[in-house]
């Protein structure tokens, strides 16, 4: 996260002092598996979803990595760059609100608390109604092979979960003697 948001960076070469330079870092990851932890609220991260149509064709990438080799090519992606910094509002690309894309939606997904899995998967996509005290869904939550995380394994760590998920809980009356 301090390579994305920090204005200094630290550069050290083996053996050598420390230099402190501005940080004009753009960082790239491409990953067959879910390497980022994304929060629902993440702004730093644009997630793409790339096609698999070439996956296996090394004629294709064999091709391409030569031809990106070749000082044309090169000229050509930097003159199409600066045609498209001169059409497209970059501060707007760079420093705006980034998509959120089905990808960015299935990492957050993916990076959810078993708890709140727990929750979607047994209460929200099933349409029920959370009409339960906590202490009754907590032990529901224990009985869950699937979503059950030892680590959880408290009425307060449960309850904690929600609260760091800013996810508030009302009480009601249901009748003169049950509150939930």
């Amino acid at each position: 996260k301090h390579l994305i948001n920090e204005k200094k960076i630290e550069i050290k070469k083996k053996n050598k002092k420390t230099k402190e330079m501005d940080n004009i870092l753009s960082l790239i990851f491409t990953s067959n598996n879910n390497a980022l932890k994304l929060s629902a609220d993440d702004r730093r991260i644009i997630c793409m979803s790339i096609s698999h149509s070439k996956v296996g064709d090394k004629k294709y990438f064999s091709t391409l990595n030569n031809k990106m080799r070749t000082p044309l090519v090169g000229e050509a992606f930097f003159n199409y760059l600066i045609d498209f910094s001169k059409t497209n509002n970059l501060t707007e690309i760079l420093f705006g609100d980034k998509p959120m894309t089905d990808m960015k939606r299935e990492l957050i997904n993916d990076n959810l608390p078993k708890v709140l899995k727990f929750v979607k998967e047994e209460y929200l996509l099933q349409k029920k109604d959370l009409i339960i005290s906590r202490k009754d869904l907590f032990e529901e939550y224990k009985m869950s092979d699937e979503f059950y995380d030892k680590n959880i394994n408290s009425q307060y760590k449960f309850n904690n979960v929600f609260r760091e998920a800013t996810i508030k809980h009302k009480r009601i009356n249901i009748n003169k003697t049950q509150t939930v």
